[in-house]
């Protein structure tokens, strides 16, 4: 009598860990495609010198090891899932913890420049600045000779600024095409 409901019981265990190990890998699997669509592999590889494909592995048993049902569930367990990556990927890597804080920052601090730093953004503070100059001066009731040249020499800044402004887009549109074009071929 206990065979028959043990051995149902033990069957409906397996095949729930079945699927649970199924949704992991799906996770861990869905992870690394995210990471390689962004271009994540490729940018830690030209930083560490290290191959994509060491670095994909390394991620892919970090995740393995990292991801449990509990952290899928329950945002508060994101901190300990992060904690877990970047304890277990230098040491799936090959590499000290330290070395990998050190990459990990450079990465985030190269990503907060060029978002900081676009093209498109310095022209318009540029031209934010110029016009706030012009602004000002035309705002007085009476320029001297030193604030009239300087107002005509802003008039002259905010042309030629201006007739950069294509040159800016094409130049932001071509490294768009370029990280673009970086997706398509790591996928």
């Amino acid at each position: 009598m206990k065979l028959k409901v043990i051995l149902p019981m033990l069957l409906a265990g397996i095949g729930f860990n079945a699927i649970a190990m199924d949704m992991q890998q799906q996770m861990v699997d869905m992870t690394i495609n995210q990471m390689k669509a962004r271009g994540d592999f490729v940018t830690l590889a030209e930083l560490s010198g290290l191959d994509i494909s060491t670095l994909e592995q390394g991620y892919r048993d970090s995740f393995t090891t990292c991801f449990n049902e509990e952290a899928f569930m329950q945002d508060e367990e994101n901190d300990k899932m992060n904690q877990c990556l970047m304890n277990e990927f230098p040491t799936n890597i090959g590499v000290s913890k330290a070395k990998f804080q050190k990459w990990v920052d450079t990465i985030k601090s190269n990503e907060h420049n060029e978002e900081a730093m676009s093209p498109t953004d310095n022209w318009f503070a540029e031209m934010d600045s110029i016009n706030e100059k012009i602004f000002a001066l035309e705002d007085k009731q009476q320029l001297s000779a030193a604030e009239t040249k300087q107002l005509q020499q802003l008039r002259e800044k905010k042309l030629e600024s201006m007739a950069k402004r294509p040159g800016v887009s094409r130049k932001e549109i071509k490294a768009i095409t370029a990280e673009l074009e970086t997706l398509r071929n790591n996928n």
